[in-house]
């Protein structure tokens, strides 16, 4: 009896949150019986539920598709093209550097409301032939020093913005609270990237740390794998 009672419990419970929301929701096939309340603005899938990613995102009454905490998108080392040179230096340079944040509310009280942030900045290989015959090296071997350069710069970027990013942004009592707050960590955090992408920062790019993915000064590397051939 007392197994059963637990039974009708759970059974209830979860009927409830199936048809809580704004739109019945079917999780053995993964999707909304009726059409998103919010249409588009929820994306182009009608019937879906947060874009297949609810380990991601959060939709709490099937009114809102937020990303949770943040989003950090750096370049894919392996997927920039570099620009080769007959002269001068090889090296790497930082843009389009953003944070951008957003806040939503789940309710029409305007209560409860969460902040989500997005991270991200792109970068360029310059590789020069002439400094790849002074090492006595392949174009192929500097340009997997810079990648390298990359990599050691976005995971700097992780630790010193991304993480505490992380913890500044959250739940937030009101809507307005959290817009308040939004203009602030978008400033702050903007000038953190800027300064961590900043080729005169004093953060060393040859540190020749075995514990660290910083490259040590003249150090070759093989392309990381799937990078375009620039030997051709």
């Amino acid at each position: 009896m007392k197994n059963l009672k637990s039974f009708l419990l759970v059974l209830v419970q979860l009927v409830f949150l199936a048809n809580s929301a704004q739109a019945h929701y079917d999780p053995s096939i993964g999707r909304w019986l009726s059409r998103d309340p919010i249409a588009e603005r929820g994306g182009v899938n009608l019937y879906g539920f947060v874009g297949n990613q609810p380990q991601n995102e959060l939709d709490f009454l099937g009114l809102a598709n937020a990303k949770v905490g943040v989003t950090y998108s750096p370049p894919d080392a392996s997927k920039i093209t570099p620009d080769l040179a007959d002269t001068g230096g090889s090296g790497t340079t930082y843009h389009d550097k953003k944070v951008t944040c957003s806040c939503a509310c789940p309710n029409e009280e305007k209560k409860d409301a969460f902040m989500t942030c997005k991270v991200s900045f792109t970068a360029k290989i310059k590789v020069s032939r002439a400094q790849a015959k002074e090492h006595k090296a392949d174009v192929s071997q500097i340009y997997g020093h810079e990648q390298r350069h990359v990599l050691s710069r976005t995971e700097r970027v992780r630790k010193t913005v991304v993480d505490p990013l992380k913890k500044e942004t959250g739940e937030f009592n009101t809507l307005s609270s959290c817009n308040n707050h939004k203009s602030k960590y978008e400033k702050e955090y903007l000038q953190k990237l800027e300064t961590e992408l900043d080729p005169n920062s004093g953060f060393d790019d040859h540190d020749d740390d075995p514990n660290t993915m910083s490259p040590g000064d003249g150090e070759s590397f093989p392309p990381l794998p799937e990078s375009p051939d620039i030997r051709k």
